[in-house]
């Protein structure tokens, strides 16, 4: 067969229109679908040299064809799946669109969609500008399409005329070797397993062609794919049991000339009829007699032994089919789906097990990777089949970890739990092959639902393609592999491209790029690259690696951030962490003590990792702060804390812990029983976390347990939020609001800012009262001082009622300094009373406390000193440092303080301190000491630190408003953070209920962009789409807590328009931009909702803060819904709103009066007061409804027009008066009379005196309706007549 192959040549053409003629003649107006390939294998290539779908669109007219708006879809019931960026096609010219779900819309470069198509067949059509209507289609679907042969039209003349075409033809005239392609080899048996002997008959073959056939009966290894020398199919085939390997048949036809048809093979396995005993030692029960309610994975590598390397091998997957009142999967059934592929087992330090883990591979007949969809996961060929054995006896702590990270919106492999048999040794399938539960998992891969980077060739040497996409991992390198050398983090290996794959230039960029970030994150304390200018966030999306770490520090994973640790970076982006990958030896596992204590960090390095070790602290011991000697970026901390105590609130808390484990225990309750009888050496033994739970439902209740204790101690690492005496809510006027906080004081913003500003910089009000942290003696205050002479004082001058009048005044610090670090501290120079004198000195310092004594609840002294000390306060020692035991009034220092210590705060904590504190006055006494008489510099620098209680100072509210507050902790030099308490406080309002909220208009369908909507680009008929809300009681109404949880995704809090008077609406928009080009501005907007509504109808949640619903209920496009609102361009309206219809019946909706709706009106089938003129155009809004303009818009009206004109009648021309207006074809108002005055003053209906001419449809259920006068305008009085037209609502 000739194969056409495209190479750079083509590529480099695809950017411009194919110049060949695709189809000769032409019977369509408009461009077409000539030729399509869904099996392209070695054709085409795109331009990052990849064999994808394509589509080829062909000119079939004589002028040029603007294709911007024209759709492509692969869904009947989604018709503008993928539009057409502004895009001129030539007369008779092609261009090639490849269907790849690339998403690439530049006009100049080559087109991708946002589907693939299936080879199996499918819908595919064009659409033409209208959104609506089908220009062409392949119903219900194309034929099965065959590797490298196209589909198409012969020619043009003929709209039915498709067909195959072999080669395939994009950009040449199809035709040219039109044909059918030969046929498959049909067998009569499809891949089963089997108990007694059968006749295999193939067929298929027409005139001059014949079959042939290999098999593996005389192969030691794969089966070879047979060709013209292989033996010819000429009678049934015996398919047997054979004691040596299981049989697999592999054929296909080929025609005299030599062509060579498509292969096909089917695979046959024996299901031993075994000893019943023997069989129950495994699974319980004979082969045949087995079933599970999970799905049953077959394995069967032909005898070639366990998989120590890649091994050819069948597999069959059988899902689970109602049996009476429940699903059982059987191995007699026939498999849902069966494949070629490879095996071998997998993992550095687990593939020795006896239940070992295995990579499989899906290839096709020409051994080609093989994309299929499993279990409802997305075609993929690379699998994991991950059996556990030692470590994770629950069976279930990959699966947990992966369905966590996706819960917190961050990919992890998808995961369905199995039973496998894998039959290495023999020809039939017995119940000693049963390896047990499995997960099937999919393989971290490079895809757009998976870990979506761009693809990269090796033409890929600047930027922005040098720039994305990598895949690269911390971890073992593979065999023989480089790996990336990175400053900090040794070598990182390759996951994508290959290294092989890599230029040299590409692997300089991505080392350059992660060594400039590792010199920004060193860059201590500022973290920008001094050469490039960058912050360390400019190279990584900090998000990504907070979710990693905390990932990885929940489930205190031994190998996290040093093996199995994936990054990624897309084109144009930055380094995401992710996706978490390997799980087995982590919470609480068995036989891997590294995991086993939740309530520590030890064990495991995760602060010091490099990279981490420049980011993060270490929470210091038993929930203290950091150490001061900790490097890290107090803003990437503060992210950290934050997100941790967000997730606490939702994925992280134990009854979501619970949900997910005790789904995924549900699963495999049954399967589970047979695993361990196949596995007894292992058996489970539940934990000391399990309540005393034994066998496997304690290993469930032990991984719920340990969950539980490690969020426990987690929680105990940070600050914890503040406390309110009301968490928000509805309130009166006046309602006084107090925040504390155990920890340290409370700061607040009253206008939605975070009072923790960047670096930790306070940027928020302090808020009067709670526990604060007071300082009390501060640095450079007055003191007295004295040197003593002797022990008269004995240990009466520290005492609290000492008098100390006599005593020399001062300012602290007090000491001298010859020449050292602490001279510019020293306000009290004794050098001249102290030196060769005495080598102590008496100081005392005064502070009122001016609060309860029981309110302290604790007192910490911070001290410069040289070189040591006793401090008391109120004559009990508090602190002491280089001082002997029992001091003397001349004692000297034990040991020296160096200088560079000398001048830094040592923070010592008094114990009892509130018990030793007093109210009123109080006296700090320290006995500074010198390490000698004649030490040539001393000096002693004093602060008290008291934490109280202070009693609060309410904040009164007169308003509705949100309150942000943060805990805030100042120690080792650093300000610490909690994470923020966001509180929103309804003051003289309700809120958002189910009484009071209604959805008054939904727009799901909108009509088309029209022409200029689409030139200022808005082409996605979504980007109109809109809800409207009503407030239908007499009190207004707060929404701030509300959002959308079901359907779209709407959070009211992150709104500036959130209030909503009585009868108020507000509106929420899929594009605002958009919306206000097609309705104009000034509507009451709320903000722009995440994701679409779905055109064929769809459950909407909205609900308040605590999760009561305030509507649930779901719409639909078909009758007894009302159908004008699929597309037509009408809304979705609620009949009578203001009697809270209920929302789920049909016969509370209608369509819209109007084409567009009536966003931000709320009229529904309420008409408008009569009169009432919204846009102050003169024009009654009723009326403007009635005649389908817009009564929000002054700019859009279309008033009757009165005329002269000529028409023919009974063959004659007259000159007849005319009268025409345009009118909506939809709604109440539909009662139009034309009426006539002489003087302004008295009307009457003018239909006797009328003749209607014509009523013209126009677009969007409009029409336009012409009237003339009954007489010629010739024969009229011309003594003046007025006309107007009145609309009556029926």
């Amino acid at each position: 067969m000739l194969q056409v192959k495209f190479g750079d040549y083509f590529n480099a053409l695809l950017k411009i229109f194919l110049a060949a003629c695709c189809l000769t003649g032409s019977s369509f107006s408009h461009p077409i679908i000539s030729e399509f390939s869904a099996s392209n294998s070695t054709i085409l290539q795109d331009e990052d040299d990849d064999y994808v779908d394509w589509i080829e669109i062909f000119n079939p007219t004589n002028t040029p064809i603007n294709l911007g708006g024209y759709y492509l879809t692969d869904k009947s019931d989604d018709l503008v799946k993928w539009s057409f960026p502004e895009l001129q096609l030539s007369p008779g010219k092609a261009m090639i669109v490849f269907a790849s779900e690339k998403r690439r819309s530049d006009p100049d470069e080559n087109l991708h969609t946002n589907f693939k198509l299936n080879s199996e067949g499918e819908y595919l059509a064009l659409i033409d500008k209208d959104g609506l209507t089908t220009l062409q289609e392949f119903a219900p679907s194309f034929p099965k399409q065959v590797v490298d042969i196209s589909y198409g039209f012969k020619n043009s003349n003929d709209a039915e005329s498709k067909g195959y075409f072999s080669p395939p033809s994009p950009g040449s005239v199809n035709g040219a070797s039109f044909q059918n392609p030969i046929p498959l080899v049909e067998f009569s048996h499809s891949s089963q397993t089997f108990t007694e002997p059968f006749e295999l008959v193939l067929s298929g073959a027409g005139p001059d062609q014949t079959i042939h056939v290999e098999t593996n009966v005389d192969s030691s290894g794969s089966t070879p794919e047979p060709n013209e020398n292989s033996p010819k199919y000429e009678r049934p085939i015996l398919v047997k049991n054979s004691p040596d390997r299981s049989l697999q048949v592999r054929a296909r036809i080929i025609d005299a000339d030599g062509t060579q048809g498509e292969t096909v093979s089917a695979t046959f396995i024996y299901l031993e009829e075994e000893n019943v005993n023997n069989a129950e030692r495994y699974i319980g029960e004979p082969i045949r007699n087995f079933t599970s309610d999970l799905p049953i994975v077959v394995l069967d590598n032909f005898n070639r032994r366990r998989p120590s390397s890649d091994r050819d091998m069948h597999i069959s997957i059988y899902e689970p089919k109602a049996e009476g009142d429940e699903k059982r999967a059987s191995v007699r059934n026939k498999p849902d789906l069966e494949t070629r592929g490879n095996m071998r087992q997998r993992g550095s330090s687990t593939g020795s097990w006896e239940k070992y883990s295995l990579a499989v591979e899906f290839r096709d007949e020409v051994d080609e990777d093989r994309d299929l969809g499993v279990l409802g996961m997305p075609p993929q060929s690379d699998w994991v089949l991950s059996g556990r054995w030692e470590f994770d006896r629950a069976l279930m702590r990959n699966p947990l970890m992966y369905e966590l990270s996706r819960k917190i919106g961050r990919y992890a492999p998808r995961t369905r739990f199995v039973e496998v048999f894998s039959n290495t040794d023999d020809g039939v399938l017995e119940a000693q092959d049963y390896m047990g539960v499995y997960s099937l998992i999919e393989k971290v891969k490079r895809d757009p639902i998976r870990v979506d980077v761009e693809k990269l060739s090796p033409s890929d040497t600047s930027e922005p393609a040098i720039t994305g996409g990598y895949m690269f991992k911390k971890d073992r390198l593979d065999p023989g592999d480089r790996g990336l050398r990175v400053q900090s983090m040794g070598s990182l290996g390759w996951i994508y491209p290959k290294e092989e794959n890599v230029t040299d230039a590409q692997s300089d960029y991505l080392e350059n790029y992660l060594n400039e970030f590792n010199s920004a994150i060193r860059n201590f304390p500022d973290y920008t690259n001094t050469t490039t200018g960058k912050h360390y966030s400019d190279y990584i999306n900090v998000g990504s690696w907070v979710d990693e770490h905390l990932l990885r520090i929940l489930s205190k994973d031994p190998d996290a951030l040093r093996l199995s640790t994936y990054l990624f970076k897309p084109r144009g982006g930055k380094v995401h962490y992710g996706p978490v990958w390997d799980f087995d030896r982590c919470l609480g596992c068995d036989s891997d003590s590294r995991s086993a204590t939740p309530g520590s960090f030890s064990n495991n390095d995760f602060w010091n990792y490099p990279w981490w070790n420049n980011l993060i602290w270490k929470p210091g011991a038993n929930g203290t702060p950091p150490l001061a000697s900790d490097r890290g970026d107090p803003d990437f901390n503060q992210a950290y804390i934050d997100r941790y105590f967000s997730l606490r609130k939702t994925h992280f808390s134990e009854e979501s812990f619970d949900n997910i484990i005790n789904g995924m225990a549900s699963q495999i309750r049954e399967a589970q029983s047979r695993n361990f009888l196949r596995w007894s050496s292992r058996p489970p033994n539940g934990g000391r976390f399990a309540n005393g739970v034994k066998g496997w439902e304690g290993e469930v209740e032990q991984l719920k347990g340990w969950l539980r204790e490690r969020v426990k101690f987690m929680d105990q690492q940070w600050l914890p939020e503040t406390t309110l005496n009301q968490e928000g809510g509805i309130v009166e006027p006046g309602f006084e609001v107090a925040m504390s906080s155990p920890s340290g004081a409370v700061y607040y913003t009253l206008d939605g800012t975070d009072p923790r500003g960047s670096n930790g910089v306070i940027e928020g009000a302090l808020f009067p009262g709670g526990q604060v942290t007071n300082n009390y003696v501060a640095s450079f205050v007055p003191a007295k001082h004295l040197i003593p002479m002797n022990d008269a004082l004995d240990d009466r001058w520290n005492k609290f009622n000492f008098d100390d009048s006599l005593w020399d005044s001062g300012i602290t610090a007090m000491g001298f300094e010859t020449n050292g670090p602490a001279l510019s501290l020293i306000n009290t120079n004794l050098q001249s009373e102290m030196r060769y004198v005495n080598p102590s000195v008496y100081a005392r310092i005064e502070f009122n406390f001016n609060n309860r004594a029981a309110n302290v609840n604790a007192v910490s002294l911070k001290m410069k000193y040289d070189d040591g000390f006793v401090a008391y306060l109120n004559g009990a020692e508090i602190a002491r440092a280089n001082a002997p035991e029992t001091p003397e009034w001349n004692s000297r220092a034990t040991s020296s303080h160096r200088d560079v210590e000398a001048v830094v705060f040592e923070e010592f904590i008094v114990a009892n301190g509130s018990e030793i504190v007093r109210e009123g006055r109080n006296v700090l006494a320290i006995q500074g000491m010198n390490t000698s008489a004649g030490g040539s510099d001393f000096f002693i620098l004093p602060e008290l630190d008291i934490n109280e209680t202070i009693a609060p100072n309410p904040l009164p509210l007169d308003k509705s408003i949100l309150i942000t507050s943060r805990t805030t902790e100042e120690a080792n030099g650093r300000i610490y953070w909690s994470p923020p308490k966001s509180v929103y406080f309804v003051v003289g309002e309700d809120r958002g209920s189910e009484t009071n909220i209604v959805v008054s208009e939904i727009m799901y369908h909108p009509a088309a962009p029209s022409e200029l909507e689409k030139a200022a680009g808005f082409t996605n008929q979504d980007d109109f789409e809109w809800i409207e809300l009503q407030n239908i009681s007499n009190k207004q109404v707060n929404l701030f807590e509300s959002s959308f949880a079901e359907g779209i995704g709407f959070d009211f809090r992150k709104s500036n328009r959130v209030t909503l008077r009585p009868k108020e609406v507000i509106l929420i928009v899929s594009n605002k931009e958009a919306f206000e080009l097609r309705h104009g501005t000034g509507l009451p907007l709320a903000g722009t909702y995440q994701g679409r509504l779905d055109n064929n109808g769809e459950q909407l949640l909205l609900r308040d803060f605590s999760q009561n619903i305030i509507k649930e209920f779901s719409y639909r496009d078909a009758s007894p819904w009302p159908e004008k609102a699929d597309g037509q361009g009408f809304s979705l309206e609620l009949i009578n709103p203001f009697t809270n219809p209920d929302h789920k019946e049909t016969t509370s909706w209608t369509a819209s009066l109007t084409v567009g709706g009536t966003p931000g009106v709320g009229v529904g089938e309420n008409l408008p007061d009569e009169g009432n003129d919204t846009d102050g155009d003169n024009v009654p809004d009723d009326v403007e409804i009635a005649m389908g303009t817009d009564p929000l818009n002054p700019t859009s009206f279309a008033l009757p027009e009165v005329g002269i004109a000529t028409f023919t009648v009974e063959e004659e021309e007259h000159t007849f008066l005319y009268f025409t207006f345009q009118k909506t074809t939809n709604g109440a108002l539909d009662h139009f009379i034309v009426e006539q005055s002489k003087d302004l003053k008295n009307w009457e209906s003018a239909d006797a005196d009328l003749v209607l001419m014509s009523e013209e449809t126009l677009e969007n259920g409009i029409s336009l309706v012409q009237y003339r006068s009954a007489l010629p305008f010739d024969n009229q009085e011309k003594d003046g007549s007025f006309m107007r037209l009145r609309v009556i609502a029926d």
